[in-house]
């Protein structure tokens, strides 16, 4: 069995993020240089805890309708987590089954959570590779509210004439 769940899964990577200064800049950008159809953006508050250290940070977040892989754009608008030096590709994010588990495999293989949801069963955890890439494990109660954005914005679409 991997973190992922059972090992006939493989990977069960659903997402590339990247993190950007400004929000409509980038959609634009992707939209016309890749041909990519957005999500409506999100804005959250979310409680974190960063290297030990609980904080609340804001960001807007967009996916591609084009996925999975699902691109997905973030934008730290208190600019406490993940902004400024962590701007362009950020992190590759999983689909776990048990997040507390796969969080805890990462870190006894030398892989530290840097950030993870303040909850007391964490909704999802980033680890830093020694790359310096991102590595996000989120847990399996995301998954039908991202695949419902997708749907809608899928609708949207193809309401147009």
């Amino acid at each position: 069995m991997t973190i992922f769940g059972a090992a006939t899964r493989g990977l069960d990577m659903y997402h590339v993020g990247i993190v950007v200064p400004d929000m409509e800049a980038a959609l634009d950008t992707y939209a016309a240089s890749f041909g990519f159809h957005w999500t409506e953006i999100s804005q959250s508050r979310q409680d974190v805890v960063v290297n030990g250290v609980r904080r609340q940070t804001q960001i807007r977040a967009c996916y591609s309708v084009e996925g999975p892989p699902y691109l997905e754009l973030i934008e730290d608008t208190s600019h406490d987590v993940w902004g400024g030096a962590e701007y362009g590709l950020n992190h590759t994010g999983f689909w776990v089954d048990d997040v507390v588990q796969a969080r805890d495999r990462l870190e006894a293989a030398g892989l530290p959570a840097l950030v993870a949801d303040a909850s007391d069963i964490p909704r999802f955890t980033y680890h830093k590779a020694a790359d310096g890439m991102w590595i996000e494990l989120v847990g399996p109660g995301f998954r039908p509210k991202l695949l419902e954005r997708v749907r809608l914005a899928q609708e949207k679409l193809s309401a147009q004439p």
